[in-house]
């Protein structure tokens, strides 16, 4: 892929407007929200090319390539690939329906840097000045040429205002208050038998929604929500995937695996978190409870082991190393606490053995983690999907960076399905748990004009 030219500053969320509503494969992945070490370029991805999908955990990339810079693939992989990778049986139901694995590579990637506001368009072709009328509109308003290419585009302004309305029709859950609280006792009694020392029990909220506008001449997008949850929640992994008829909107502060060519690794995994608060001093003591929490340092400790483990079977000897222990973030509505992993990628395994070793993430699933893995899977009774797997580029030079699927809403439609969860331990108040996943889906029921009252009344 070929550097084409340096762009003025637009804003992605702005240039990605742009694209035809009849574009079926795109994507954005938006640093929403920059902290320290994470954050700070986006990619808007369009032109498909080719799509790679299956539903095994296949190695489907050849790191021998030297590849050409943004020779890379934009996709995800889901949690449900934990079936073939560790051969667990699970026959559970899934909402929307989608590949276990699939990547996209495309004709054109612009790159967004944030601290420089400088814009890079790479291409497949050479863009010359002929035939302006058929070039892509994103290119044509790079080149300050919005008006060619008009046809294309519905409408490049924001179509969230006050007009617009978003109802819920149908609103679903795989368990009520009560049977989470009760399936929260059973992780809990078996962590005391010595089973296992952590789980991360999720609950999947689904249902049908509708949306208009009064004045009947605009209809919400799956992008528009997506806009909207990224105001919302702002986070350094925002990401918007248009699969034909299927939207992955999310805003994950949570990063997975990162790595450059030379195999230099990072992982940052989450465990621990507290609610924002409006008043300044009840915030600051939300803080420093989970600063001082030592549940919530015993959780983030169980999964940092985990994840150096998962780096041990990939990385050379003596190259693992934690850095920033019980670090904690603050976003627009959660504290969170995160450590880092550090190590180096030893010679002859590829990105996708890499991750394959490390998945799903240690933070989605608990430890031991095939144990916790079955235990919640069956205390789910339904697949989690594309939540808690995995959103990212990976280069053909062997680089690549993905996050966490969490704070995900996933659309197909009119059909949407959302989830959240919590890690359960020895001393978790199950009560205090259910709750947790209450706060934790705050800004997706903003979105979707859900009243979290509503939530709790499932």
């Amino acid at each position: 892929m070929q550097f084409i030219k340096q762009c003025d500053w637009i804003d992605p969320l702005e240039l990605s407007k742009n694209i035809p509503d009849s574009e079926g494969h795109w994507c954005l992945l938006y640093s929403g929200s920059n902290t320290e070490n994470l954050g700070g370029k986006s990619f808007l991805a369009f032109g498909i090319k080719e799509i790679k999908q299956s539903n095994e955990m296949d190695d489907i990339f050849d790191n021998s390539l030297d590849g050409d810079l943004y020779n890379r693939w934009f996709g995800y992989l889901s949690y449900d690939l934990k079936n073939s990778i560790e051969d667990l049986k699970e026959d559970a139901p899934s909402i929307i329906e989608m590949p276990n694995l699939l990547f996209m590579s495309f004709n054109n990637i612009v790159e967004f840097d944030h601290g420089s506001r400088i814009v890079n368009l790479y291409s497949e072709h050479v863009n010359d000045d002929e035939h302006k009328e058929k070039r892509h509109p994103v290119i044509n308003t790079l080149y300050g040429e919005a008006s060619y290419g008009a046809e294309y585009i519905s409408d490049i302004e924001s179509k969230i205002n006050s007009d617009d309305q978003l109802r819920i029709r149908s609103l679903e859950s795989n368990m009520t208050k009560d049977e989470y609280i009760e399936k929260v006792e059973y992780i809990i009694d078996e962590i005391k038998k010595g089973t296992l020392y952590q789980a991360n029990l999720t609950r999947k909220f689904y249902g049908s929604l509708s949306r208009s506008s009064t004045n009947g001449s605009t209809r919400l997008s799956d992008f528009d929500l997506f806009a909207e949850l990224s105001e919302t929640s702002p986070s350094p992994y925002s990401c918007y995937f248009k699969i034909n008829d299927v939207s992955i909107i999310s805003s994950s502060p949570e990063q997975f695996i990162k790595s450059d060519k030379n195999g230099n690794v990072i992982s940052r995994p989450i465990k621990g978190t507290a609610p924002r608060k409006s008043n300044a001093i009840d915030d600051a003591k939300s803080l420093e409870k989970l600063i001082n929490s030592t549940k919530d340092k015993a959780e983030n400790l169980m999964i940092v082991d985990l994840m150096r483990n998962d780096f041990s079977k990939g990385c050379k000897k003596t190259s693992v190393y934690v850095e920033d222990l019980f670090k904690v973030n603050s976003y627009k509505s959660v504290h969170h606490m995160s450590s880092k992993i550090t190590g180096k990628i030893k010679g002859g395994v590829t990105s996708m053995e890499f991750i394959r070793n490390c998945f799903p993430p240690g933070s989605m699933t608990g430890t031991p983690k095939i144990k916790a893995m079955e235990i919640c899977s069956e205390l789910e009774g339904i697949r989690r999907g594309v939540y808690s797997g995995c959103i990212g580029w990976i280069d053909e030079d062997g680089s690549f960076d993905t996050s966490v699927v969490i704070r995900t809403i996933i659309l197909k439609g009119d059909i949407f399905e959302f989830q959240v969860g919590g890690a359960i331990v020895y001393d978790s108040v199950p009560e205090e748990e259910w709750m947790e996943t209450i706060y934790k889906a705050q800004d997706i029921c903003d979105v979707l004009n859900i009243s979290t009252d509503k939530l709790q009344l499932l």
